[in-house]
Parts: structure tokens; C-alpha cells; sequence
């Protein structure tokens, strides 16, 4: 047993490092609870350094559920999460889950759409449920790709035109 577990853990944590082709390092984390399933919970991916500090992203696994992608900026002290819902359900459980199938980013888990007819334009933002101005306009008719964000987030998509993620109300779309 590992010095750093004690008796009354329920979960013990294993950790697996793999490098890809490019020798970028992934980190992938199992958890194995007395009291829950055993499934895989975290994906750690390769890290970038950019002028604001070394970047991390994380992709934390619900059991069953979503995932909550997680980008951490160190050195410039900012962390974000953004949690979605994915248009089919992924399994973790130890017998289920597949690497070589893991969506590596939120674009991997975005199925294409158009902006509904008679919505005008549509206002993109920044932030969910933001209610200042647009940074941006799609018209109807535009074609984009979008995911859902988590549950309870009042029908709001991540909107990805060309590379850059934007957010609007589902409403706004036909997929």
C-alpha cells in the first residue's frame, strides 16, 4: 500500500502517462472507489508556454454524463471551465472506455448547424448567458458547428466559426 493512502480512502487514484508521436505527454487518471464505479475521471493533455505563463488543459470526465474541458493559465494566474454536454453519451467505466475514442477538444464533440430561419441575426458572445453586447453577428442561414453546454444551462450551445469558440442561446439554431 502506498504510504500516502490511509485506511479510510475509498478511492484510490492511478495515473498513466502516455506520449503520443510527437513525445507530448497525456496523462490519463483512473479512480477506484469502495463506495462508486471505477471509471476513468481526468485527462491531463499537453501543455503549451505562451507569453502569459505555461497553459494546461484538462478534461475532467462526469461519469457517464459531460465533460468539463479546463484550461489553466500558470504564471498569469487564470483558469476557465467550460462543462458540455455531448450529442451522444461516452462511457468511462474501466470496461468501456476507449483512449483512441476520447474527444481531445471541444471541437471534436460538435455536430454542424445553421442559424434557423427568420432568427435575423444572431449575437455571439464571449461568455454563456451573457446579456451585454455581441462580439460578434452570424445571419440566418450561416453554417457553423455547435456543441451544449452542460445541463441546467438554459439551452445555451458553444458556437465554433472557423477556429474561435463563441457562445448564443440553442434557440437560435437547426441541427
Amino acid at each position: 500500500m502506498d504510504e500516502n493512502v490511509s485506511s479510510e480512502d475509498e478511492t484510490l487514484y492511478f495515473y498513466f502517462d502516455f506520449a503520443d508521436a510527437e513525445d507530448k505527454v497525456y496523462t490519463l487518471r483512473l479512480d477506484m472507489s469502495l463506495r462508486f464505479p471505477t471509471y476513468f475521471r481526468f485527462l491531463g493533455l499537453p501543455g503549451e508556454d505562451t507569453d502569459n505563463g505555461h497553459i494546461y488543459h484538462e478534461i475532467i470526465m462526469d461519469y457517464d454524463r459531460n465533460f468539463t474541458f479546463e484550461l489553466d493559465v500558470f504564471g498569469g494566474g487564470y483558469r476557465e471551465y467550460i462543462s458540455v454536454e455531448p450529442w451522444h453519451q461516452y462511457h468511462f467505466g474501466v470496461n468501456e472506455f476507449s483512449l483512441a475514442e476520447m474527444p481531445l477538444s471541444i471541437l471534436d464533440l460538435t455536430k454542424p448547424a445553421t442559424v434557423k430561419a427568420g432568427s435575423g441575426q444572431v449575437g455571439l458572445y464571449r461568455y454563456p448567458m451573457d446579456s451585454g453586447k455581441p462580439v460578434r453577428f452570424l445571419n440566418e442561414g450561416d453554417f457553423v458547428k455547435i456543441v451544449r453546454l452542460e445541463y441546467g444551462s438554459d439551452n445555451w450551445m458553444i458556437v465554433c466559426v472557423e477556429d474561435e469558440v463563441y457562445f448564443a442561446p440553442g434557440v437560435s439554431f437547426e441541427y
